[in-house]
């Protein structure tokens, strides 16, 4: 890709200090000419939502500003996740322990201590490597919704052709039903009007009968017309009932086949349970910028009732909140029918043997500890989802 076309893609740098974003914008303008500034969190959400930036870059004048600001940016821009774009976090010397981990953990994609700004030339660079990242990105998010596409419209054209199939065998059996139910009523009207004709043979009007025949055109019209029409009509429907069953079958056998391909789910759900309302939004939106659909609850009792209303794919829970804590939140739903095949990861920032064990024994499918990489996380939601290798960070 040419330097040309990086310069085109916009880049906001968001403060909360005038002079600050004055600064870095003039230093990203001796490479790039589309960068735009705000010098406070109003201003930087409406730009944003404006210029669809490819580089966010935050220099607030504390970390725990740039994680507040970038927490409501999602909070108030809903098509945030059709915004493809890189974080570079600008921190103090004394931050960068922090926004390590901040990194590490997938809310920001990079930092750079600016503050005392040793090299400026290493600020232009950051944002150069942040495009060249964002490039291939995009491209992978591409791919990825085209994927997930088809795998979405597979999955409706199996559920349309699953149902016409059903419709149909139930349409079949109801027609074949039918008929047999026509068939033995006409049986029974034969037989009866043949017993009206014997009790007549046997009183005056026999005669009548033998002299025109009736009798022979009677049993000549049921013995060579009715009954093999009957055969005829039920076996034909037999073999469309047998052809629908067929059908069926092989097209379901068929199906599994299609669905054996890796083809992104029909983004699953996890439900994030945590008391620490920060926390719960950082990983919902790592999780939801991989295509998880993501629901949260702040409790184990709110976590029981959400479950109960609409079970999700995976739950990742914490050990440690107050009230229904994580491990008798974890029994209940072990202990719930409805719930207990739900694949649960615990959360805890305590990393002792006795607590991974004891959630183990409780049914916990993985354990995390708190704070994690992005890379641990999703690799450990993965191995528990269906075809979860189609997810990717």
């Amino acid at each position: 890709m040419t330097q040309d076309k990086k310069e085109d893609r916009p880049i906001l740098v968001v403060s909360d200090d005038a002079e600050e974003v004055r600064v870095v914008r003039e230093l990203l303008l001796h490479d790039f000419s589309n960068v735009f500034s705000a010098d406070s969190e109003e201003a930087g959400v409406r730009l944003f939502q404006e210029r669809l930036p490819a580089v966010l870059v935050l220099v607030f004048q504390e970390l725990e500003r740039s994680e507040r600001f970038y927490l409501m940016l999602y909070r108030q821009c809903p098509t945030i996740h059709e915004i493809p774009h890189q974080t570079l976090l600008l921190c103090k010397s004394n931050e960068s322990e922090a926004a390590f981990s901040l990194c590490r953990n997938g809310t920001f994609d990079d930092y750079l201590i600016n503050r005392p700004l040793h090299d400026p030339l290493r600020l232009r660079l950051a944002v150069q490597q942040a495009l060249a990242r964002q490039a291939g990105r995009t491209e992978s998010v591409s791919v990825q919704r085209q994927l997930a596409h088809i795998g979405s419209d597979l999955h409706h054209l199996d559920l349309f052709v699953n149902k016409a199939l059903d419709g149909g065998q139930a349409h079949q059996a109801e027609s074949l039903k039918a008929f047999r139910d026509f068939a033995s009523r006409l049986t029974r009207e034969l037989d009866q009007f043949e017993a009206h004709m014997n009790q007549a043979a046997a009183g005056v009007a026999a005669k009548v009968i033998e002299k025109s025949g009736l009798r022979q055109q009677f049993d000549g019209l049921r013995r060579d017309r009715v009954e093999p029409d009957v055969r005829h009509i039920e076996s034909k429907l037999q073999e469309a009932q047998q052809w629908a069953k067929q059908f069926d079958k092989d097209y379901r056998a068929q199906a599994v086949k299609v669905a054996s391909h890796e083809f992104p789910p029909a983004h699953p759900e996890a439900l994030l349970v945590d008391d620490d309302e920060v926390y719960r939004e950082m990983l919902g939106i790592m999780l939801e910028e991989v295509g998880l659909r993501i629901t949260q609850a702040a409790s184990g009792e709110a976590a029981l009732a959400e479950m109960r209303k609409h079970p999700p794919d995976i739950v990742l829970l914490d050990y440690n909140m107050p009230g229904l804590d994580g491990a008798e939140t974890l029994e209940r739903m072990k202990a719930d029918p409805e719930l207990r095949q739900i694949p649960v990861i615990m959360l805890s920032g305590v990393c002792t043997r006795e607590v991974m064990l004891g959630v183990s024994k409780l049914g916990a499918a993985g354990f995390i500890v708190k704070p994690s990489n992005r890379p641990t996380i999703l690799a450990k939601i993965n191995s528990l989802l269906p075809r979860a290798d189609s997810h990717s960070a």
